[in-house]
C-alpha cells in the first residue's frame, strides 16, 4: 500500500534540475518593476522617489513573535540597501502552524495573513480553501533549487509548488536517561525491562494522533488517496484490517499495557521518574539543558510482534510559508512573495537554527559544519537510514482520529489482543472515510 515519500539523507547534497523561469500565474512572478506590474516594458525604476506603503500581515506561533520581528527588521534593512524606498508595515498575528487552516475563516479579509507559517500536513485543506498561491518564475526556481528534495516534495501538491520550506525537523524520537541506559536503547523490550528494574516509567503519548498515527503504519499498512483536479479527495483505500495492520495494533497494545507505560511527556530525569520519553524535536534544547550530563537521544526503538521486528515509525514533516493569493493587489502579492523568499533564505535559515534550533531545509545551510554535526541532523539521518519515517504531507483526516480512538479503547480495556482484529477493522473504516 503506497503511502510514503522516499526520504533522502538530510546531510547529502542533492542534484536538482533548474526549473524554467516560466510564470505559473500572473500574480506569482516578480515583475521587472514591482510598482508597475502591468507594464513590463517600463525601464528598471523600481520605486518612486518617495516610495509607497506596503501593509502585510504575517502569522506564526506565539513563541516566535520576537524571532520574526528580528527577521522583519533584517528584511527592511535589506530592502533599503537595495534602494527600495517603500515603507513595509508588517503585522505579526499568532496562528499556530497546526491550526492556521481552521483559525482563519475569511482569507480575503484585510485581517487575513498575507504570509503564514503552516505545518506540512495542512497543505491539503489550505489548497482546498484557495489560500496557497502557486509559485512561478524566480520564486519557484528558488524553492526547487535551494532546498532539499524531501521538503520540496512537502511544498508541492497536485503538481504545483505552493510554499516556501524553512524547517525540516518536525519529528520526534526517544530521549533517554544515560544514567539508566549506558548505551542507547534499541528496542522497546529493553525500555520495558529497564523501567521495571528501576521502578520508573517511560512516556509515549499514543493518545495523540501525531504519535499513534505513525505507529500504526510500522508493519507496512497504509493507504492511497485519489484526488480530483481541485484537490478534493474522492477515494481512500487502506489495509489496516490486514495482518500488517493487526500487528501494528498489537504493538500499540504491547506498549500501552506495559505496567511502566505513561502517556504524558516530560524530560526523563529522577525528578520525573522517567527512564525514557518520546517527544518532539522542538524540545531537544530544553531536554538537553534539563538533563545535563544524563541527556541521551536516539532513533525510535524497534518492537517485535509475532516474530517480526520493525522500527516504530515516526512522522517527519516540515514547516513552510504559504502566500495568500485571495486578498488581491499585485503590489501586495509581490511584496508577500519577496518577504517569504527572504524569511526562508539561507541566511535566515541559519539564523533560525541559531535562535530556535530547527533544522534548515536549505541545501547550503545543511552543509555547514555546525548543522551537519548537530544532534538534530544526526537523529534525522539515522532514522531515515533505518526507514523509520512516515512523510507528513497530505494525509487522510482519519489518520489522526482513528489511532486516537484505538489508543483510548486500549487504555479503557475495551480493546484487547482477543479483539484487536475487530478494532483494526474499525480503524480502517474510519481512515477510508472521505470527508465532505
Amino acid at each position: 500500500m503506497k503511502k510514503n515519500l522516499k526520504l533522502f539523507t538530510i546531510g547529502a547534497a542533492m542534484l536538482l534540475s533548474l526549473g524554467a523561469l516560466v510564470s505559473c500565474g500572473e500574480n506569482t512572478t516578480k515583475p521587472d518593476n514591482p510598482d508597475t506590474p502591468d507594464n513590463p516594458d517600463t525601464p528598471d525604476n523600481p520605486d518612486t522617489p518617495s516610495g509607497t506603503t506596503v501593509d502585510l500581515v504575517f502569522s506564526g506561533p506565539a513563541d516566535s513573535r520576537e524571532f520574526y520581528n528580528e527577521v522583519f527588521a533584517k528584511f527592511k534593512e535589506a530592502k533599503a540597501a537595495e534602494g527600495d524606498k517603500n515603507t513595509y508595515n508588517i503585522t505579526y498575528v499568532e496562528f499556530g502552524e497546526d491550526k492556521v487552516d481552521s483559525l482563519v475563516t475569511d482569507w480575503k479579509s484585510a485581517a487575513a495573513p498575507d504570509v503564514y507559517c503552516y505545518a506540512s500536513d495542512k497543505i491539503l485543506p489550505l489548497y482546498q480553501k484557495g489560500a496557497l498561491a502557486e509559485l512561478g518564475g524566480e520564486y519557484k526556481t528558488f524553492v526547487t533549487t535551494a532546498n532539499n528534495q524531501v521538503n520540496v516534495d512537502l511544498a508541492t501538491f497536485n503538481g504545483k509548488v505552493l510554499a516556501y520550506p524553512y524547517d525540516g525537523s518536525n519529528t520526534y524520537f526517544l530521549y533517554y536517561d544515560k544514567s539508566v541506559f549506558p548505551t542507547a536503547p534499541k528496542t522497546w523490550e529493553e525500555v520495558f525491562a529497564k523501567a521495571a528494574e528501576t521502578n520508573k516509567k517511560f512516556a509515549y503519548p499514543l493518545k495523540t494522533g501525531f504519535y499513534s498515527g505513525a505507529l500504526v503504519t510500522s508493519f507496512g499498512a497504509g493507504w492511497e488517496m485519489t484526488l480530483d483536479n481541485s484537490g478534493k479527495v474522492t477515494d481512500i483505500s487502506a489495509d489496516f484490517d490486514t495482518a500488517k495492520g493487526i500487528k501494528a495494533g498489537k504493538a500499540m497494545l504491547k506498549i500501552m499495557k506495559d505496567k511502566s507505560f505513561q502517556n504524558d511527556q516530560a524530560a526523563p530525569t529522577d525528578t520525573n521518574k522517567l527512564v525514557a520519553c518520546v517527544d518532539g524535536s522542538w524540545n531537544l534544547a530544553t531536554y538537553k539543558e534539563t538533563m545535563g550530563e544524563n541527556f541521551g537521544y536516539t532513533i525510535m526503538p524497534t518492537i517485535t510482534i509475532d516474530n517480526e521486528t520493525v522500527i516504530t515509525k515516526s512522522f517527519l514533516g516540515g514547516k513552510l510559508l504559504g502566500v495568500n493569493p485571495l486578498k488581491g493587489g499585485d503590489d501586495r502579492l509581490v511584496a508577500a512573495h519577496e518577504l517569504a523568499q527572504f524569511v526562508t533564505s539561507e541566511d535566515m535559515q541559519l539564523f533560525r537554527f541559531k535562535e530556535k534550533g530547527t533544522l534548515p531545509t536549505n541545501i547550503e545551510a545543511l552543509k555547514t559544519e555546525e548543522i551537519a554535526s548537530s544532534e538534530m541532523a544526526q537523529i534525522i539521518d539515522a532514522t531515515n537510514a533505518a526507514d523509520g519515517y512516515l512523510a507528513q504531507g497530505a494525509l487522510p483526516a482519519g489518520i489522526w482520529s482513528a489511532p486516537e480512538t484505538l489508543a483510548a479503547s486500549i487504555d479503557d480495556g475495551s480493546t484487547t489482543e482477543a479483539n484487536i482484529d475487530k478494532a483494526m477493522e474499525v480503524l480502517n473504516t474510519t481512515i477510508e472515510k472521505v470527508s465532505d
